[in-house]
């Protein structure tokens, strides 16, 4: 999903926002320094990348729609909904030399770089290897330059658009620039969304960290209130083990397993004491005779 650059009011006026000015009103009135760079548009956003606020108010804005203003940790914004598409992940691996912002001396020397390794790999010199030793991505490099599985809006957008652009495995793009310096990319692997039992760990352990965990705990301590009819003034803590301690009276399943747990325990019991400890007693007694 693409969208504008949130617009924060940097003058405390009223701004009324229309499709067509956009982005002409984010780069004038967003407090967002980034908005200078971008000029206001942010590239595909994919869950657990941005705030919660932010992106529930962008998945249930509709496309070509504007979101109502909302707000987030970070102040009040509004934001333009460009387009939507199922969820694509590639598998890539990049050659990189790096180049000072700026630097026009460092930026021809690295083109040339780039263009002379492009043209090793090309007439058949090992990806991998080549990335090991030249690539100036060392995280990467150690590695052949891979750089595992990633979607829409987890790279720049020059590193984005070149390898979502290569269709087939073994495809290599021609050298791109980045605000990072020169690259070019080995294409490794196309897929889509994952089967839920594959991702059902790393998003509960996303959400577990995200504000989505506080938005379910909100939500619950206003339900419990609400079907209890808790005061006001009781606390949030309290409410919690208020719902904890009715939890059997809620729940008939929970209540029955309860019975059954503590049922099992008393028979144990019982038996612990009126069989297994008697018999164990008597073989305590007649055991020095049985080795005569």
């Amino acid at each position: 999903m693409t969208v504008g650059k949130p617009v924060l009011n940097k003058k405390g006026k009223v701004i009324k926002v229309v499709k067509e000015d956009f982005f002409e009103v984010a780069k004038a009135e967003s407090t967002d320094p980034s908005v200078a760079d971008n000029g206001g548009e942010l590239g595909w956003i994919t869950p657990f990348r941005y705030v919660y606020p932010f992106e529930n108010a962008v998945y249930t804005t509709p496309v070509g729609e504007i979101t109502p203003v909302f707000r987030s940790a970070y102040g009040f914004h509004i934001a333009f909904v460009e387009e939507e598409r199922d969820h694509e992940e590639v598998n890539a691996a990049h050659i990189m030399k790096m180049v000072p912002r700026g630097d026009e001396e460092a930026d021809a020397v690295a083109k040339t770089a780039i263009d002379s390794l492009y043209a090793l790999v090309k007439g058949g010199a090992s990806f991998a290897e080549v990335a090991m030793t030249a690539s100036d991505d060392k995280g990467s490099a150690m590695r052949g330059g891979d750089l595992g599985w990633f979607g829409r809006g987890y790279m720049v957008k020059p590193f984005e658009d070149a390898a979502f652009a290569l269709k087939d495995s073994g495809d290599i793009c021609e050298p791109f620039k980045s605000n990072f310096g020169w690259h070019f990319i080995l294409m490794k692997g196309h897929r889509g969304i994952q089967p839920f039992g594959e991702m059902q760990a790393q998003i509960l352990k996303n959400v577990q960290r995200d504000e989505r965990m506080k938005e379910a705990d909100r939500s619950f301590i206003e339900k419990t209130r609400a079907e209890y009819h808790l005061p006001a003034e009781m606390s949030d803590e309290d409410v919690r083990a208020y719902a904890d301690a009715h939890l059997e009276e809620k729940y008939t399943d929970l209540r029955n397993l309860v019975k059954e747990y503590h049922d099992g325990i008393l028979l144990f019991d019982v038996s612990l004491k009126e069989v297994w400890d008697k018999a164990k007693a008597e073989g305590k007694r007649y055991l020095p005779y049985e080795f005569i």
